[in-house]
């Protein structure tokens, strides 16, 4: 009987395979072309003897080949183009497009940048306006590099035009991504966060280099409004895409920098020896000097100080080879941090006075922010309270304009928003899936009902009727996922909001109590009475209800910790809910009104009834149970 079956079976299997499971065309790999030494000499010959339009093909040819001596390809480059070696009177639009493409592509920044002002700006690129995308893109990876406000806007501005013409999909993958950078830079994180998301969906999901590049955007994001967690969340993604060894040194540079900013001094002391081996290794002096910063401040906050004015001196060295000037002015920051950690309030003072010198020709509030903050801590630490205050009442306006009030519920508020959305889409792909399917099972049903017995046509038609319960529980396990994951999003931004209010409240009390003082007292009463309401405490209103909408959305979360740990109180219990929706310890401490202290022996206490292991981490433990 299995053997007939089988036999009537088979050539549905065949059906099916024809209609439902034909192999997608595989896209070929890229192979990775090793790198070869540049000869100048040989280089020199061979280019003399071409004539001006084949000249202009070989230096594509140059730009695009992957040399282990990058410096002196781009040296060469360089002396060329300042000779005017390059004739612009054989220049063409479309060899014109192939050499900012191939620049775009590219180390060679100097370069780059120069041909692409050439292709804007000139008389003869103001004709040729086919290139004119690639070379705005150009100069807004050198802006954003440098983190100069102004330019990223004009060129945003610029590509933007552009881009209603030039319909290619990566430039447009780079206005948003560029437009998202601006946003960060000007504090404006909801907008940053949308735009992020829009090149993100534009980028093919097996482009996994720039994909990675965006995640380390978003992260970076993260680590300007000093939200470290979810920063290492996204630079992980990066990681996780290509692999630490695959990331470019300057993206590694950002994962090394929200390492220590998240505690991990150990993986980031690992992350900047890569990538100095690696910099070394391709001569990339910019990334090194970058990199010796980066250095320097993670041995300050290791108390190694020694260590990090070397590593700051090794970077002053080939900011002064190369002229970057910013990179004096962030390690006369960083450098001030050292001494200010030693005392030496006036020996950090000069720093910063170097640094006030150098910012006035940058547009770069989050720099500014860290001088101006550094410069009040000093004059506090010297004992002078009017310096002092004027730096600090600076930094707290530019931080005011650059940050606002609440920048991480604005952030949760695109996050939810966002959450929503994907979980919209992939609700719609998951019933035209579905639909999809039921196309081809009455396609393979009515083919059936032509060739076969009725008894195969009942076997099919029962098998048919299971598969679609299957389906409809597997939507309905979907759509209760779905609904978990958004009543999670809200609780979160809910409880920052409520955060925010507490944190105003308590303000108002502050300054309450100073006026007071300062009353008659016939007006004083009105005002303690005002304060009494003010801190009406209303935690335990919160918490009941926070317990009972966390009960609602995850319905077996206490009964399996009490499986475990049976003996956890319910103060415990209700620490455990708040680090399963991802809430930080100091917003625990002020939502149970409590200490930071107090919080930490709580969760100390939790780690010991759950019998964890020392390398394991607690809330990534409460989060997966």
């Amino acid at each position: 009987m299995n053997r007939i079956i089988l036999k009537i079976i088979l050539p549905f299997l065949f059906i099916f395979i024809q209609f439902g499971c034909q192999n997608p065309k595989q896209e070929e790999l890229n192979t990775v072309p090793s790198k070869q030494n540049f000869n100048i000499v040989t280089t020199d010959a061979n280019f003399k003897n071409l004539s001006a339009s084949e000249q202009w093909d070989y230096v594509i040819e140059i730009v695009e080949t992957p040399y282990t001596n990058s410096e002196e390809v781009e040296q060469w480059l360089l002396k060329k183009w300042a000779a005017n070696s390059f004739k612009v009177d054989a220049l063409d639009e479309t060899t014109l497009g192939k050499i900012n493409l191939a620049l775009y592509h590219s180390n060679y920044s100097i370069l780059g940048k120069k041909i692409a002002y050439f292709t804007i700006y000139s008389n003869f690129g103001k004709t040729h306006t086919k290139a004119h995308a690639t070379a705005a893109a150009i100069l807004l990876s050198e802006y954003n590099f440098l983190k100069q406000k102004d330019s990223l806007q004009l060129y945003v501005n610029f590509l933007k035009k552009e881009i209603a013409t030039d319909t290619t999909k990566w430039l447009k993958i780079k206005y948003y991504e560029n437009k998202a950078n601006l946003a960060d830079l000007n504090g404006k994180f909801f907008a940053a966060g949308v735009n992020y998301q829009k090149a993100i969906e534009l980028t093919n999901p097996k482009d996994k280099l720039n994909l990675s590049i965006l995640y380390q955007d978003l992260a970076v994001m993260y680590s300007n409004i000093s939200y470290y967690d979810k920063a290492y969340t996204y630079i992980k993604k990066a990681v996780k895409l290509e692999g630490v060894d695959s990331i470019k040194i300057n993206g590694l540079n950002i994962y090394g920098v929200i390492q220590y900013r998240s505690g991990d001094y150990k993986g980031a002391e690992q992350t900047y020896n890569n990538i100095i081996t690696k910099a070394l290794k391709e001569n990339s002096s910019g990334i090194l000097a970058q990199t010796y910063s980066n250095f320097g401040n993670l041995k300050c906050r290791q108390n190694k100080f020694d260590e990090a004015i070397n590593y700051f001196s090794s970077s002053d060295s080939i900011c002064k080879l190369l002229d970057i000037e910013i990179g004096f002015l962030i390690n006369h920051i960083n450098r001030s941090d050292v001494y200010y950690f030693q005392k030496n309030y006036s020996k950090a003072l000069t720093e910063l006075k170097k640094a006030e010198d150098i910012i006035v020709i940058y547009d770069n509030p989050k720099i500014k922010m860290e001088l101006y903050q550094a410069i009040s801590k000093n004059y506090d630490g010297q004992g002078e309270e009017n310096l002092a205050n004027k730096y600090f009442r600076k930094y707290t306006t530019l931080k005011e304009d650059y940050i606002g009030d609440l920048p991480r519920s604005v952030i949760s508020e695109w996050e939810l928003a966002n959450e929503t959305e994907i979980k919209n889409k992939q609700s719609s792909e998951f019933e035209l899936t579905s639909q999809k399917q039921k196309n081809k099972y009455y396609l393979i049903t009515i083919a059936g009902a032509i060739i076969c017995l009725l008894l195969v046509c009942f076997l099919f038609y029962y098998k048919f009727k299971k598969e679609k319960e299957k389906e409809r529980i597997i939507i309905e396990k979907n759509k209760i996922s779905f609904e978990l994951e958004l009543k999670s999003k809200q609780l979160i931004s809910e409880s920052l909001n409520t955060i925010s209010i507490q944190n105003t409240k308590d303000w108002i009390n502050e300054e309450l109590e100073l006026i007071i003082q300062e009353l008659p007292k016939i007006h004083q009463q009105k005002i303690i009475s005002l304060s009494r309401n003010l801190k009406s405490n209303h935690v335990n209103q919160f918490l009941e209800e926070f317990e009972t909408r966390f009960t609602g959305v995850y319905e077996e979360f206490f009964e399996k910790i009490k499986t475990i740990a049976p003996n956890l109180t319910s103060n415990e219990l209700r620490i455990c809910a708040l680090m399963r929706v991802n809430i930080s310890t100091k917003e625990m401490a002020v939502l149970t009104n409590r200490t930071i202290g107090t919080i930490e022996n709580i969760r100390s206490t939790i780690r010991k009834k759950l019998c964890l292991e020392e390398q394991s981490n607690l809330q990534e433990f409460i989060i997966n149970l």
